[in-house]
């Protein structure tokens, strides 16, 4: 019999993982003393002991190693399986590398704080919830039967849609699609359920002008460059309000601004 200790050296295990596997049932010592609670393992368990620690190694999760060890005839399996859970998650590794790079670098680009003077602007603009799958798609048919129902009432829509988001009531981030009017909405006018109304008082806009083609992907939580670009230039505005609109760009194509109003000298 071997003691814990020299079981642990000569396994490459330490005593703290054979307790583990031991209470896992992974690992059982030979014999227990049942006064001192001294654990004895058999030579004949070194092999056992070495597969646990070539397995958990090979990153293997102890729930596999147990089956790995208890099912001999899935051994394979249970090895094909993790390896290709391991080369998803290296893909997805890489491509959060990848993008972090591409994040970074843009960051580091300039992008020119642009002012003007805009009037006042009615508007009407939808909400739906991001959260979901289809939540986009749920905002632009809502959007549309919004426009709809506003041009039956005589109003017209004018200049470019903007998107914005914000926190309900419910503590939810939820999408706001919007554009602007003619003329406010008369209180009589129905536009349907998740519509909003208000106007756009006269005020400074300041904005930058970010590519269109450019998005961060869930995997990153982290800022847009351009808000990052609109921080930097404007230090002392705070940013809770951004409007996203699409513009034709200097080159023909398209551009987005990131728009806030300013409060303050930049």
């Amino acid at each position: 019999m071997m003691t814990i200790g020299a079981f642990a050296q000569s396994t490459g295990l330490t005593v703290k993982a054979l307790h583990l596997y031991d209470e896992r049932g992974i690992l059982e010592p030979a014999h227990v003393d049942e006064v001192s609670g001294y654990r004895r393992y058999t030579t004949s368990q070194v092999r056992q002991a070495s597969s646990i620690a070539v397995l958990r190694a090979m990153g293997l999760p102890l729930d596999d190693v147990k089956c790995w060890l208890a099912e001999p005839d899935k051994r394979q399996s249970i090895l094909s399986q993790h390896r290709t859970t391991v080369m998803r998650e290296r893909e997805r590794e890489d491509a959060i590398w990848n993008e972090g790079n591409k994040v970074l670098a843009e960051y580091d680009v300039e992008r020119p704080l642009r002012e003007r003077q805009a009037p006042e602007r009615p508007w009407l603009a939808v909400t739906a919830p991001i959260a979901t799958a289809d939540g986009g798609a749920e905002a632009e048919h809502r959007f549309a039967a919004a426009v709809q129902a506003a041009h039956r009432a005589g109003i017209t829509t004018t200049g470019p849609f903007w998107t914005a988001f914000r926190t309900n009531h419910r503590d939810e981030l939820e999408m706001l699609l919007a554009i602007g009017l003619d003329r406010s909405v008369p209180d009589e006018v129905d536009l349907g359920a998740y519509v909003l109304t208000g106007v756009l008082p006269a005020r400074t806009e300041r904005f930058v002008l970010v590519d269109p083609g450019f998005a961060i992907t869930s995997e990153i939580a982290a800022p847009h460059p351009g808000v990052v670009s609109l921080a930097e230039a404007m230090p002392n505005e705070p940013l809770d309000t951004i409007r996203q609109t699409i513009v034709a760009g200097a080159d023909g194509g398209q551009a987005i601004e990131l728009v806030v109003d300013a409060r303050s000298n930049p």
